[in-house]
């Protein structure tokens, strides 16, 4: 069947038990026939586009939208999940259409960024999107747990199990401190706690106040912790304890962590297995609309060679292949308390001015904080004036990336 075939649009009511058969294939998923019914009124047939062959379903994509934090701010984020076709439809381009697609109905949205779960990193650049954060996979055998004396944790953990009123809080004021987390709804928290069976339990401080908290599940001798979350080291110690003290009961412990993680200069034997594990992709949707909501370095915050530049105006060439809103040249103005201004110019009459140049991909994974100006300067991914590459640099806030949900 010729691409020129396909009708794109959203899915109707009637058409969702096509989408749930062709995610099933495609994700090599079972789901139990009492389970199916419930399943189908969870589904949101607004947020899936669909390739259609006349009345066939054949290739689709969902948006899910979500809110995240990036620079301390909250952003609008497209979510896109379930990508998948049938087989017979592959390598047609229709899975291009629908992400090429998507970026003009996520830019309708107000999503300024799109993140995504890659099954190849390889096949999502071609269309803009990039790395944007790893995982730490820790796995320590409980010989090597950390023997924390009960001297060291005044406070006391509680299981206290889906209680958003004490966890979410928690959870936000940890996901703040990265760029890419996800700025939770009521509604997804408790689809998380829905997917990810077993036990919830919350540090509390002597005076009683929540300080951190774990989710994790016991199965096959080995502890599986879905998320940890603590906001000083007073949590991390009795989280860690109370973790210990599960030994008799299991063989290993499995954790998946930020990049930065320094769990192991806490271990007695920091020789623990580690892996790092690239994991989700970004792509700006909307340039002009996410410049807006940046937040730069002051000039106060500036590393000292660029500290006296009260305000800093860049001359950038941004290629976007798949969103012409975005292709073009761009003035970018950072004032000294570190808000952006952003105008684009007329390519023709300014190529003289154009200072720095790069595809989407790059200026993504540059304002994710995933890889610095100067690293993608070296590369080859950042090209013009290395001057300016490094004054590029001196304005965006180091924040370490991290994702603890997957969808």
């Amino acid at each position: 069947m010729s691409e020129n075939n396909i009708q794109i649009r959203q899915i109707k009511d009637e058409e969702i038990e096509q989408s749930m058969r062709l995610s099933s294939f495609a994700f090599q998923m079972t789901i139990p026939q009492e389970e199916w019914q419930a399943e189908v009124n969870r589904q949101v047939p607004d947020e899936v586009w669909g390739g259609f062959d006349g009345a066939q379903l054949v290739a689709q994509a969902r948006i899910r939208p979500f809110r995240v934090y990036l620079q301390g701010r909250i952003v609008e984020m497209g979510g896109i999940a379930s990508v998948a076709s049938w087989p017979e439809y592959r390598r047609g381009g229709i899975v291009a259409s629908l992400l090429i697609h998507s970026l003009s109905v996520m830019r309708e949205a107000g999503q300024v960024i799109s993140f995504l779960a890659p099954f190849s990193f390889a096949f999502y650049r071609r269309y803009g999107w990039e790395t944007y954060t790893d995982r730490k996979k820790f796995t320590v055998e409980t010989a090597l747990l950390p023997r924390i004396e009960s001297a060291q944790v005044r406070g006391q953990v509680v299981r206290v199990g889906d209680n958003l009123e004490l966890l979410s809080p928690l959870y936000e004021q940890y996901a703040s401190r990265f760029n890419g987390m996800l700025n939770r709804s009521e509604e997804w928290s408790k689809e998380l706690i829905r997917r990810k069976p077993g036990q919830i339990s919350i540090y509390f401080n002597e005076l009683g106040d929540p300080q951190g908290y774990i989710h994790y599940q016991v199965k096959n001798r080995e502890l599986f912790i879905h998320e940890l979350i603590t906001l000083n080291h007073e949590a991390q110690l009795g989280l860690w304890r109370y973790i210990a003290n599960h030994d008799s009961m299991i063989q290993q412990v499995v954790l998946m962590a930020p990049a930065n993680d320094a769990l192991p200069f806490l271990l007695d034997n920091p020789r623990i297995k580690q892996e790092i594990e690239p994991y989700f992709m970004a792509r700006i949707v909307d340039i002009e609309k996410l410049f807006d909501q940046y937040s730069f370095l002051s000039s106060l915050d500036r590393k000292a060679r660029w500290s006296d530049s009260k305000s800093v105006i860049l001359y950038i060439h941004i290629k976007d292949q798949y969103a012409d809103w975005n292709d073009g040249v761009w003035e970018l103005t950072v004032d000294d308390n570190g808000s952006a201004r952003i105008r684009r110019l007329e390519l023709e009459s300014s190529s003289s001015l154009i200072q720095l140049t790069c595809d989407i991909q790059t200026l993504s994974t540059l304002l994710m904080g995933y890889k610095s100006a100067s690293y993608l300067y070296d590369i080859g991914r950042l090209q013009g004036d290395g001057e300016i590459a490094q004054q590029l640099e001196a304005i965006i806030p180091e924040r370490t990336t991290f994702l603890s949900d997957f969808f």
